[in-house]
C-alpha cells in the first residue's frame, strides 16, 4: 500500500492515539495563544512563552512525530517495531508527563514541579528511543532515510540532557554565568537537530512518494544537507558550551543554511517532476518549504544585528523566529503529513480485507475534503495575522489569529476524528453483483 504500510508496521493502537495527541494540542495551543494576548509584551524567556512553545515542540511535533516513526520504522528498516506494547502505554506516559510539563511552566512553579514533569517526560522520550533503536538492531536495510533518523534521534537525547539540566537549574542555579548559552544550546539541538533532520529524513520519504516523482530525483543533495546540517550544530555547539569567538556562529550559521538549501533544492526537485495534483497535504508542505525564507531572513537580522525596524524589540524578533520555525515549516509540515499517512493507516486497517469483495472508500474520502481546504486557509491567515500581531504589537490582532487557530484546529480535530471513528456502510455483494 505505497510504501507506508508493511505487513511488519505495528496495529493502529501504536500509532494513532499519537496523531490524536497531536490534533488536541493543536487545539490547546489556540486556547493558550489567547490567553497570552492579555499580557503587555510577551518575552521569549517568558515562564508562559515557554509552556506555549513546548505545546508545539512536545505536543503538536514530537507527539505526532513518535506515532509517525512507529508507522515508518518497518519501511525504513524493514523491521517490525521491537516492542509494540511498549509504544502503546508510552503514549499515555508522555501525554500526563506533557500536561504536568506545561501546568509546571504557565503557573511559574519551576522548582519541585517543573523538575518531576521534566524528568518523566525524559524518561518517556527515552523509551521510546530505545524503542526505535531496539528495532534497528534487527534492521534488514539502511539508506540515507535511516541515517537522517538515527542523527535524530541522537540529537534528541542531546537536547533532553540540556533542556534537563535547565529545569534543574531554577532551583538549584548550577550554570552560573551559563544559563543563556546552555538554553541556546538546547535550542539548537531541539529545533535543528531533532526536528529539522528528522523531517529531512521523513519527508525525503514522503513527499517524493505520494508526488509520485522519487524515481527521479537525485539523493545526492540528501548526503550533502546530511553533512552541512550536522556539521552546522557541532560547531554551534562548540561556540555556545566553550564560550568561543563569535565567528564560531557565524560559519555554523554558514552551514545549516547550505545544508537547508540543499534538502529544498532536492523537494523542489520532486514537485517539478510530481505527476499528481496539490491536494491539501501538498498545500501543506508547500506552504512550509515557502515559509523556510522567513526564518532565514530573520536569522541573519539575529545574527548580524541589524536593527531594520528600530520599533521591534529583540524579543518580539526572537519570538517570530521561533513562530516562522514551529509555526510557518514544522506544524504545517505536520499537518500535511497527518492528512496524508493517517487516512492510509486506518484505511489499511478498516477495508484492506475487503479489496475486492466490495465497493470501499479511498483514503483521501475518509475526511470532509472541503473542511480541510477551509482548515488550510484559516491556518494561513492565521500565520501572516500573527506575524503582523507581533511586528506591530499589536494584540487585537494577536487575538484574531488565536481565534482563527482555533477554529482551524477544531476543524482539522473533526477530521482527524472523523478519519479514525467514522463507520463506512460495506456492502459485500456489490461486487458479486456486478460480477453475475
Amino acid at each position: 500500500m505505497i510504501g507506508i504500510t508493511t505487513k511488519q508496521a505495528p496495529t493502529p493502537n501504536a500509532v494513532v492515539p499519537y496523531f490524536i495527541g497531536s490534533a488536541v494540542s493543536l487545539l490547546a495551543f489556540g486556547i493558550f495563544l489567547f490567553l497570552l494576548s492579555d499580557i503587555p509584551e510577551l518575552e521569549y524567556l517568558q515562564s508562559e512563552v515557554i509552556a506555549l512553545t513546548h505545546i508545539i515542540t512536545l505536543g503538536i511535533i514530537t507527539m505526532m512525530a513518535m506515532g509517525t516513526m512507529h508507522q515508518f520504522i518497518p519501511v525504513v528498516f524493514q523491521a517490525s517495531l521491537r516492542f509494540e506494547k511498549l509504544a502503546i502505554w508510552n503514549f499515555f506516559l508522555f501525554l500526563i508527563s506533557l500536561i504536568f510539563f506545561i501546568y509546571s511552566f504557565y503557573t511559574h512553579r519551576l522548582f519541585n514541579s517543573l523538575i518531576i514533569a521534566s524528568s518523566m517526560i525524559v524518561i518517556s522520550i527515552w523509551i521510546f528511543i530505545f524503542n526505535i533503536i531496539a528495532t534497528y538492531l534487527k534492521a534488514k536495510k539502511t539508506d540515507i532515510a535511516a541515517r537522517f533518523i538515527l542523527t535524530a534521534l541522537f540529537w534528541l537525547i542531546m537536547t533532553t540532557i540540556y533542556g534537563l539540566l535547565q529545569a534543574y537549574n531554577f532551583k538549584y542555579s548550577f550554570l552560573g554565568t551559563n544559563t543563556l548559552d546552555y538554553l541556546k544550546i538546547h535550542i539548537t539541538f531541539g529545533l535543528i537537530g531533532w526536528l529539522l533532520i528528522l523531517i529531512i529524513g521523513v519527508s525525503s520519504i514522503i513527499v517524493p512518494m505520494f508526488l509520485i516523482s522519487h524515481r527521479f530525483v537525485d539523493k545526492n543533495k540528501l548526503k550533502y544537507s546530511y553533512i552541512f546540517i550536522n556539521t552546522g550544530i557541532i560547531i554551534a555547539w562548540i561556540s555556545y558550551q566553550f564560550n568561543e569567538k563569535q565567528f564560531l556562529i557565524y560559519l555554523a550559521w554558514v552551514f545549516i543554511i547550505l545544508g537547508i538549501l540543499s534538502y529544498l533544492i532536492y523537494i523542489f526537485q520532486s514537485f517539478k517532476f510530481k505527476k499528481k495534483r496539490l491536494d491539501i497535504a501538498m498545500k501543506h508542505a508547500m506552504t512550509a518549504f515557502i515559509f523556510s525564507i522567513i526564518p532565514i531572513a530573520l536569522s541573519v537580522l539575529i545574527l548580524f544585528n541589524k536593527n531594520v525596524m528600530p520599533d521591534l524589540s529583540e524579543s518580539r524578533i526572537y519570538i517570530l523566529y521561533i513562530i516562522s520555525i514551529l509555526l510557518g515549516i514544522y506544524t504545517n509540515l505536520i499537518l500535511g503529513i497527518t492528512y496524508r499517512t493517517l487516512p492510509f493507516i486506518v484505511w489499511l486497517y478498516k477495508f484492506q480485507k475487503y479489496l475486492g469483495k466490495a465497493k470501499v472508500p479511498k483514503p483521501e474520502q475518509l475526511y470532509f475534503e472541503k473542511a480541510g481546504n477551509i482548515q488550510f486557509f484559516l491556518y494561513l491567515s492565521m500565520l501572516i495575522i500573527l506575524f503582523a500581531g507581533f511586528v506591530f504589537n499589536n494584540k487585537l490582532l494577536i487575538n484574531i489569529s488565536a481565534i482563527l487557530i482555533l477554529i482551524s484546529a477544531t476543524l482539522f480535530n473533526i477530521n482527524v476524528f472523523t478519519i479514525i471513528f467514522k463507520n463506512h456502510k460495506i456492502n459485500e455483494n456489490s461486487t458479486r453483483n456486478k460480477g453475475n
